[in-house]
C-alpha cells in the first residue's frame, strides 16, 4: 500500500497538523497559522522523501490513539463530501483531496508489528489491526472515487443530443475560416485597431532618427566605414579594447603593445636554462633520414624504433633530475620540474622528428657504409666514404625515376608484355635492369607488406576460407580470385598445334607459324632474309623452345 498522493498543509486540521509535526520531530507550541507554514516548508524540503516516513514513526503511537483520530477524520471527509457540488477546480475539491491523502499514509503507518516492553523480539499484532489497515485504506479508496465521480458530473451534467451536429468550419485552421468570413474578420480588425487607438496617432512631420556617428578604420592610408559592432563580433575583441586603442593612437600616435606574458608574474613558467636543457638533450640522440622516402620527406629525421616520447623523458630525468628520478623509481610522491605534458608538447611543435619502424630489409652497402664512416677516424677518407655513399644512393634513385617514365609511357605507348621464343633469331638485344638491391621496390611489395601486417594480427590461421578473407579485408583494392583447373594451362599442349616436328625452311616455318596466328595463309611474301637463310632442316622445336616473360 502506498499514499494517495501529496497534500497541502493549508487544507488540514489543527489535531492533523500536530500529527504530522510530531511525526517529523517538531512538536511546537504555536498558533495554528504558524504550524501551517512550519509543515508547508517541511513538506517542501521533503519532496520526493516522504516515503520514508512510512517507516518512521511506527512505533511512536498507540493503535487505539491512532484509530481514534482517523475515525475522526474519515467523519469530517464524508461530511465535506456530502456538501461538494463543483468540479475539480473548486478549492473544497483539493481540500477533501488532501486531506484523504494525509489520512491515506496515516493508515499506511500503523505498525503490523511491535516490541515487547520487557524483550526485544518483535510481539505480531493481532489480527484484527491487519484488517483495519485493510478496510480503512480500502475507505479512503472508496471516498476518493465519490469525490471524483461528483466532480466528472458537474463538469458535464448532461450529454450532448443525437440532433446536435458540430459546424463544418469547426474543423478547419484559421485560414479558412478568414476566407469563409471575410466581412466578419474585416469587421473585428477594425474594431481592434479602433480599440488600440491607431486610428487617432497620426504619423505625419515625425523627425527622423538621427545617424549614429559613423566609425571608420584606417587601411594603407585610406578611411573606410565600417560597423564597430560587426568588426568586434569578428575579430571576438571587446569594445573596451578598440576604445583604449583609439585613445592611445589620439594621446601616442601609435597603437598600445601587447604586454600579455610580459609581466613576469608566472610563477609555473618554466625557465629558459632547462628549456635549453630540453634541447640538448633531443638533439643528442642519433637521427637518421628515411630510407625509401628520402624524396618525398626533406628535413624528416627519425630516432630509434626503440625509443618514444615517455623513454626520452625518462632519460631527461635520470641526467638533468638524478633525486625526483629516484624517488619515482621508489614509487614516491614528488613533482619533477619537467612534467611529461611539457616534454611532449616541446618535442611536436619544435622538432620535425618521429620514431622509425625496424629495418629488416635495409641496403647492406648502405648499412655497410655508414659504420665504417661512424668508425673512421681520419678526415679524408671519411670524405670518400661520404662520397662513395652519395653516389650509392644517386643510383638507388634512377630505379623510382626510371619507373614513374615508364608509368607514364604506358599510358601513350601500345608495346606490352609478350612470350616469345629463344629460338627466335632476329632479336638481337635483351636489356635487363638490375635495381640496386635494399633501395628498390615495386608496387606489388607494398600489397605483401600489407597481407604481412594484417596477418600478424591473427594468431593462427587454420582454413583456405580464412587466407581469402584476410586478404579481401586487407585493402578495398584487393579482389581475390579462386583458381580453378580451367584456368591452368599447359604449354606443351598449347604450342602443339603452332609447331611441327621438322622445317624444311624458314620460310616454311615462317607459313606455318603466321597460320597458327591468324588461321589462313600469308598475303605477303616472307622477309627476304628468311628466304636468303640457310635452307638446312631445323631441330624439333618442340622440345628446345622455352619460353618467359620479357
Amino acid at each position: 500500500m502506498e499514499p494517495l498522493g501529496t497534500f497541502g498543509a493549508s487544507y488540514l486540521l489543527e489535531a492533523e497538523i500536530d500529527y504530522e509535526l510530531s511525526l517529523r520531530n517538531c512538536s511546537v507550541t504555536k498558533t495554528a497559522k504558524e504550524k501551517k507554514t512550519i509543515l508547508s516548508r517541511l513538506l517542501a524540503r521533503e519532496r520526493d522523501n516522504r516515503k520514508s516516513l512510512l517507516v518512521e514513526g511506527a512505533y511512536k503511537y498507540d493503535f487505539n490513539t491512532e484509530k481514534a483520530a482517523i475515525e475522526k477524520s474519515l467523519s469530517s471527509i464524508v461530511d465535506l463530501i456530502a456538501l461538494f457540488e463543483g468540479t475539480t477546480r473548486d478549492p473544497l475539491f483539493a481540500r477533501i483531496r488532501s486531506r484523504l491523502n494525509q489520512v491515506s499514509g496515516r493508515v499506511i503507518r500503523l505498525p503490523v508489528k511491535d516490541y515487547d516492553p520487557v524483550g526485544t523480539e518483535p510481539r505480531v499484532r493481532s489480527a484484527e489491526v491487519v484488517a483495519y489497515r485493510q478496510d480503512t485504506y480500502a475507505t479512503c479508496l472508496q471516498l476518493e472515487a465519490e469525490v471524483l465521480e461528483k466532480a466528472e458530473t458537474q463538469r458535464c451534467p448532461s450529454p450532448l443530443p443525437q440532433s446536435f451536429q458540430v459546424p463544418p468550419s469547426f474543423n478547419m485552421n484559421r485560414g479558412k475560416r478568414r476566407k469563409i468570413h471575410i466581412d466578419n474578420w474585416k469587421q473585428n480588425v477594425r474594431k481592434r485597431r479602433r480599440d488600440s487607438g491607431d486610428p487617432y496617432v497620426s504619423s505625419r512631420n515625425v523627425p527622423k532618427e538621427a545617424l549614429k556617428r559613423q566609425e571608420e578604420i584606417r587601411i594603407k592610408g585610406t578611411e573606410h566605414i565600417i560597423c564597430r559592432q560587426a568588426f568586434c563580433s569578428i575579430h571576438g575583441i571587446t569594445r573596451h579594447r578598440t576604445n583604449r586603442i583609439g585613445l592611445t593612437l589620439k594621446e601616442k600616435n601609435s597603437a598600445p603593445l601587447d604586454m600579455r606574458g610580459k609581466n613576469n608574474n608566472r610563477p609555473n613558467k618554466i625557465p629558459q636554462n632547462i628549456i635549453a636543457a630540453i634541447d640538448n638533450h633531443i638533439l643528442s640522440f642519433p637521427k637518421r633520414s628515411s630510407h625509401y622516402s628520402r624524396e618525398k620527406n626533406e628535413g624528416q629525421t627519425y630516432l630509434s624504433s626503440d625509443l618514444n616520447i615517455f623513454k626520452m623523458r625518462k632519460l631527461y630525468l635520470e641526467k638533468y633530475e638524478p633525486d625526483v628520478s629516484e624517488k619515482l623509481k621508489r614509487g614516491e610522491q614528488c613533482h619533477p620540474k619537467v612534467t611529461y605534458d611539457f616534454y611532449f608538447r616541446h618535442f611536436r611543435e619544435n622538432y620535425n622528428i618521429s620514431f622509425g619502424s625496424p629495418r629488416s630489409d635495409t641496403c647492406q652497402t648502405c648499412d655497410r657504409l655508414e659504420n665504417s664512416i661512424a668508425a673512421e677516424q681520419d678526415r679524408e677518407a671519411k670524405d670518400v666514404l661520404q662520397i662513395v655513399k652519395a653516389v650509392h644512393i644517386r643510383k638507388a634513385e634512377v630505379f623510382y625515376t626510371s619507373m614513374k617514365e615508364k608509368t607514364q609511357l604506358a599510358k601513350t605507348d601500345e608495346t606490352v608484355e609478350v612470350l616469345f621464343n629463344q629460338r627466335i633469331k632476329n632479336i638481337t638485344q635483351v636489356i635487363h635492369q638490375y635495381p640496386e638491391p635494399g633501395h628498390s621496390f615495386l608496387p606489388c611489395d607494398r600489397s605483401f607488406g600489407l597481407i604481412e601486417k594484417e596477418k600478424r594480427r591473427i594468431e593462427r590461421v587454420y582454413v583456405h576460407a580464412e587466407w581469402k578473407e584476410l586478404v579481401r579485408k586487407t585493402s578495398k583494392k584487393f579482389r581475390v580470385i579462386d583458381v580453378t583447373q580451367d584456368l591452368i594451362m599447359d604449354f606443351t599442349e598449347h604450342f602443339e598445334p603452332m609447331f611441327k616436328a621438322t622445317f624444311t625452311s624458314q620460310k616454311e616455318a615462317y607459313q606455318d607459324y603466321y597460320k597458327s596466328i591468324f588461321g589462313k595463309e600469308p598475303e605477303q611474301q616472307p622477309p627476304e632474309e628468311l628466304v636468303e637463310a640457310q635452307e638446312e632442316p631445323l631441330e624439333d622445336a618442340s622440345h628446345e623452345s622455352d619460353s618467359s616473360f620479357m
